[in-house]
């Protein structure tokens, strides 16, 4: 009987839920970036946000080694079908690296399952994202564009 070789295949980094005790190892990169895209948090309001988000079902957290991605479900009016999917970021621990870009890019597989186990019908992508428009299309599909007016009160 000939025995079949066990072949080992490298599926890249791995990508996790991210949890609290996650904040102390990636926190340290994480935290600086959220309060630079969003100025008005200081460091324990970031910290406490994530530490709320982590475990609520309307927020999917990931992250591996070199990135994280944080997305979330929100019905986008009472009388509208079903909710919309928004990735808030996704971003690279070193946002020019190429390699890091591309091992981002795997989040939005993950995205788009979560998604659709919900039926959700459109994720909002590239509104705050390290991977490029190219890599993100080859892990979610087609990418539509909409325009949206509004006014500053």
């Amino acid at each position: 009987m000939n025995a079949v070789p066990l072949q080992i295949v490298d599926q890249g980094p791995l990508i996790r839920k991210f949890d609290t005790a996650d904040l102390t190892q990636h926190g340290a990169w994480i935290v600086p970036r959220m309060m630079k895209a969003y100025p008005h948090l200081n460091e324990r309001a970031v910290a406490t946000f994530l530490q709320n988000i982590i475990y609520n079902n309307e927020y999917l957290i990931l992250f591996r080694d070199d990135s994280v991605a944080l997305a979330q479900v929100v019905m986008a009016h009472a009388l509208t079908g079903p909710p919309i999917v928004y990735e808030r970021f996704v971003w690279c621990k070193d946002p020019t690296d190429k390699e890091q870009q591309k091992n981002a890019a795997e989040f939005y597989t993950h995205i788009r399952r979560w998604a659709k186990q919900m039926n959700v019908e459109v994720v909002i992508v590239e509104e705050n994202s390290d991977v490029p428009h190219d890599l993100i299309k080859e892990k979610i599909g087609r990418i539509f564009s909409r325009q949206q007016q509004f006014a500053r009160v």
